[in-house]
């Protein structure tokens, strides 16, 4: 689950299906294309292709927002349950540390 979620952090997770799971759409963040218009060819046409031009643009400009919000949610999802993850770890290695600690004291039942 983490190695999704790092994945999609970093953006190396290219899609998440339609049918996923929740879990997996969760973990994806959805780049933004840019605007067709910006780069098609010739100069704009009338003001209707402008204003058009303009609200894609502005659009995109959102939705890059959105994106970035995003990812650094996604980050720190990702460190926090790689937080959680280590502070486990941490203590079960306290807990087998006092029972190895009891059995060095000469005592039978360590739990």
């Amino acid at each position: 689950m983490i190695r999704l979620a790092l994945l999609a952090s970093l953006g190396l997770l290219v899609t998440a299906p339609p049918n996923a799971s929740a879990a997996v759409q969760a973990y994806y963040c959805s780049e933004p294309i840019e605007p067709y218009c910006i780069d098609a060819y010739g100069t704009f046409e009338n003001d209707y292709s402008f204003q058009s031009c303009r609200r894609d643009v502005q659009n995109y400009l959102s939705d890059v927002a959105d994106y970035e919000q995003c990812v650094i949610d996604e980050v720190r999802r990702v460190a926090d349950e790689a937080q959680m993850d280590v502070d486990n770890v941490r203590r079960e290695a306290e807990d087998a540390l006092e029972r190895f600690n009891c059995k060095a004291e000469g005592n039978s039942f360590c739990y």
